[in-house]
């Protein structure tokens, strides 16, 4: 199995309504969700659309109407510790992507946009095709059915080339049905869709509400097999999985506590709470709950579960 780019939309209602001026994520945030695609399987770790998105507005790198900026694209992949080569040469385009390098690329009117759009490239098939990480469109129309002649007369002449195998991510894959490791995860969506197959162009087989817990297995190209259940054999997306299991009750607390940025005493200190403040929980990991209202976690027991430091109480 190659890696593949993470296919994140800019839509997702978990991000999109982020917004700079008039613009939204969900509207002008091809750019940081192109990134964000690109990087996250590169560098094994996740980093959403959103908090890409947060950097480029932090550094001035978005434009309301106009996007993102092709230095700002350039300067927060150097932040991220990407290694690039820019090229305007079509002739060196086509040879990178038979070298099977990555490309950022902006193009312009075209099967994928009326104006602008950043696309991830990661593929150049046999037939002249493209497969594309799109983070605007789902579909195969604009995702696997475009030809690397069509893009290259439609495109701005912007072009970042990266080698998957300088990244901790591009160095192993593994083979197709070894990846056997079994991890409990939650819906961490309203709903999610399961599907017959691994990718949007299979049909729906059922709906989960956000909260279900499942048993998953095999994942490859950002889908997990389902091992156990009502929908056993079926496929879902990584994308809308948590590790953190739901978990909403009212907690009083008993000393003053600490608030950390995440389920861990090596996490930042956000804060802390007064003795006696009550809180809703949303979600935990084990000994350690997030509370929505201050958006940080606090440990509610000791190690050996013999102190408690937040009471339960509904």
């Amino acid at each position: 199995m190659s890696l593949k780019p993470y296919f994140w939309k800019q839509t997702d209602k978990r991000w999109s309504s982020k917004r700079i001026g008039s613009m939204t994520l969900g509207g002008g945030g091809c750019g940081p969700t192109s990134i964000a695609n690109l990087i996250s399987p590169l560098l094994k770790k996740d980093y959403t659309p959103a908090k890409v998105w947060d950097y480029m507005k932090k550094n001035g790198y978005l434009i309301p109407g106009a996007g993102s900026t092709w230095a700002g694209i350039t300067a927060t992949l150097k932040h991220y510790g990407i290694k690039f080569d820019v090229t305007y040469s079509d002739d060196l385009v086509k040879k990178y992507l038979e070298k099977k390098y990555w490309m950022i690329g902006l193009c312009g009117a075209s099967r994928w946009t009326s104006s602008g759009h950043y696309i991830v490239i990661y593929k150049l098939k046999d037939n002249g095709k493209l497969s594309i990480s799109d983070p605007y469109s789902g579909n195969d129309y604009c995702q696997e059915d475009g030809y690397l002649n069509e893009y290259l007369r439609c495109n701005k002449c912007n072009w970042v080339a990266i080698n998957p195998k300088d990244y901790p991510g591009g160095q192993t894959t593994p083979a197709d049905g070894k990846v056997s490791k079994v991890v409990i995860l939650y819906v961490d969506t309203a709903k999610a869709n399961i599907r017959k197959g691994r990718g949007l162009k299979y049909g729906i087989k059922g709906i989960v509400d956000r909260g279900t817990k499942l048993k998953l297995y095999a994942l490859q190209d950002n889908w997990y097999k389902i091992k156990s259940g009502k929908y056993k054999g079926y496929f879902i997306s990584e994308t809308v999985l948590t590790r953190f299991e739901p978990y909403e009750h009212t907690y009083k607390a008993l000393y003053p506590m600490n608030v950390r940025k995440g389920a861990g005493k090596s996490t930042a200190k956000k804060g802390t709470v007064k003795k006696g403040v009550k809180l809703v929980s949303s979600k935990r990991s084990g000994d350690w709950v997030y509370f929505p209202a201050i958006k940080g976690w606090i440990r509610v027991k000791s190690g050996d579960g013999k102190v408690t430091y937040m009471q339960k109480i509904k």
